[in-house]
């Protein structure tokens, strides 16, 4: 019997966009007025909202990563009272983006796991929605690169998650079929729901105990740490 193969999502799966974010909104709240007495936690559900609806027309190609990011800092200011110039909040974008980068680290347990299925001799690899150079970048950061066997990215094979055709290309990449394989990620609508539709077992990585949309038993893992119980739920 083959080496039970384990798919990752990657973005608040292995690489901890979610950590980075808060920490660059922090600095973004300690350096300008508006955002100052606006609790952290509200800034973050805000930013969250703005880039799941700003990241869609970055996967289309019709917006850079930038240019997201400048829209998303003036629309979050404009929503607590201060309009930005396209240049101002280009400017603060930089600078939201400076912090970012200074914050990021991969999610924590993630790199022992994914190192004990290595050992294991489990074939693994990333599912992700997002561009090829930032998704790269991302994986050389979190120390993980060495132990996976195949990246598929929407942005190369032109299809995104849920869409079960991505799932089968990295099935396909690693020899291995749905019934042998199993998709972590913390996104419910892309990861666990891809994963059904193209046949593997989906594991939900929830690390705020959000509510599932259905009670349809997926199993679920609030962390990665201690990693051998992360990897059991895995392989169960």
């Amino acid at each position: 019997m083959s080496p039970h193969t384990v798919l990752f999502d990657l973005d608040d799966t292995i690489y901890d966009h979610r950590f980075a974010s808060s920490r660059a909104l922090a600095w973004l709240r300690g350096h300008y007025v508006s955002l100052r007495k606006v609790p952290l936690g509200t800034l973050v559900q805000e930013y969250d909202s703005l880039m799941d609806a700003l990241h869609p027309l970055v996967l289309a190609g019709q917006l850079t990563p930038q240019q997201s990011r400048t829209e998303r800092l003036r629309r979050l200011f404009a929503g607590h009272g201060e309009i930005l110039s396209g240049a101002e909040a280009e400017r603060r974008s930089r600078g939201y983006r400076a912090a970012y980068l200074a914050s990021e680290r991969p999610v924590p347990g993630v790199r022992a796991v994914v190192r004990q299925l290595a050992r294991r001799g489990h074939p693994m690899g990333v599912v992700t929605n997002n561009s090829v150079k930032d998704q790269r970048r991302k994986l050389e950061i979190c120390g993980v690169a060495p132990y996976l066997r195949t990246m598929v990215i929407s942005q190369v094979v032109g299809f995104q998650k849920p869409d079960p055709r991505i799932f089968r290309v990295a099935l396909e990449r690693l020899g291995a079929e749905p019934s042998e394989a199993t998709m972590v990620g913390d996104s419910y609508s892309s990861d666990v729901v891809g994963a059904l539709a193209a046949g593997l077992t989906p594991v939900w990585l929830n690390r705020r105990g959000a509510r599932p949309p259905s009670h349809d038993g997926v199993r679920q893992l609030t962390s990665f740490v201690p990693w051998e119980g992360a990897v059991r739920v895995l392989l169960e």
